[in-house]
């Protein structure tokens, strides 16, 4: 009987335990991408030990404080492996940033249970995030590495060789640890504004207006100016003399300007203007009426005569 009271005892038993902690990047071996861009820690094998001892149940969920900050800074995290030296574990870096710890400071894990994620929202740290072609599919990828997901965690990820801060800013159902678990779940994912983003003002579009006055080009090269310049041109001015020594007619000159300004094109709604007709121009010999030019069968004087029937002689001549 004592040791089914025992038994019954040690299942509510919580996990606990100081832990030295470091970064993933310390960790010995090969570097792991998976790990330090996700939300699980690495423990040491005594930890399985007692973990199994204490039948936690799958996922192993922990409790992560920091009691050296006052206030006490908390998050949360699943477990990857069981290798870390003895007295040690082996950390997230954005997770130890978020707890406010340096290499070396001690951690206090505890077991814990956390309920299944429904809704999540979150906020990039950067506009740069934006310009993901499909972000929610980044970040299903993303969340394989982690197990939990805690209000005001801002986790990164690594995706097409940069880095992304993400923050955490709502989680449901809400409880007293304000933390989800995100293993094994469908979770409906809110997205704020980027950190910094700004909404793009509306552009109203201007209709067009009548124009008064010169057309553009004319007015850009200040064409009237040009004009009047040319036509107070003195060069070569004088009267000319015929060799007969009657003074030479004077063509009028022709005045060029622009008396009014061009009349600007007006269609009505949802016509396309291509330009004018061309008529082609005439090419001489091209007229099939004049290529017919004389043409007709052609006589001869002596074949005229034989037609009369009225000569006796015919008188050839060489």
């Amino acid at each position: 009987m004592a040791a089914v009271h025992s038994g019954l005892a040690s299942i509510h038993r919580r996990f606990e335990a100081q832990y030295r902690c470091y970064s993933v990047a310390m960790l010995p071996g090969a570097a792991r991408e998976n790990v330090d861009y996700g939300g699980k820690v690495i423990l040491p094998p005594s930890a399985l030990d007692r973990l199994t001892r204490l039948s936690v149940s799958y996922p192993m969920l922990f409790e992560l404080t920091n009691d050296l900050h006052d206030p006490p800074r908390v998050s949360h995290a699943g477990v990857l492996e069981f290798i870390a030296e003895e007295g040690r574990v082996y950390l997230p870096l954005w997770m130890m940033n978020t707890l406010l710890l340096e290499q070396g400071d001690l951690l206090t894990v505890k077991s814990t249970d956390l309920p299944r994620a429904s809704y999540v929202k979150i906020q990039p740290q950067s506009t740069d995030f934006l310009e993901i072609s499909d972000p929610k599919a980044v970040l299903e990828f993303a969340l394989r590495n982690f197990s939990t997901l805690t209000t005001q965690d801002i986790f990164q990820i690594y995706y097409n060789e940069h880095l992304y801060e993400i923050a955490v800013l709502e989680v449901k159902p809400q409880n007293a640890a304000n933390a989800v678990s995100v293993v094994e779940t469908d979770v409906s994912v809110d997205f704020a504004p980027p950190l910094g983003y700004t909404e793009p003002k509306p552009h109203t579009q201007k209709t067009a207006e009548t124009i008064h006055g010169p057309g553009a080009m004319a007015a850009i090269i200040n064409f009237p100016e040009l004009e009047s310049l040319s036509s107070n041109d003195g060069s070569f001015l004088g009267q000319g003399q015929k060799l007969n020594g009657k003074p030479a007619l004077i063509p009028p000159s022709r005045k060029r300007g622009v008396d009014k300004p061009p009349t600007p094109l007006r269609l009505p709604t949802g016509m396309l203007f291509f330009g004018f007709q061309v008529v082609p121009v005439k090419i001489a010999g091209s007229d099939p009426e004049e290529a017919s030019q004389f043409d007709g069968k052609a006589n001869t004087l002596r074949a005229a005569k034989r037609a009369k029937g009225d000569a006796t002689d015919v008188i050839e001549i060489d």
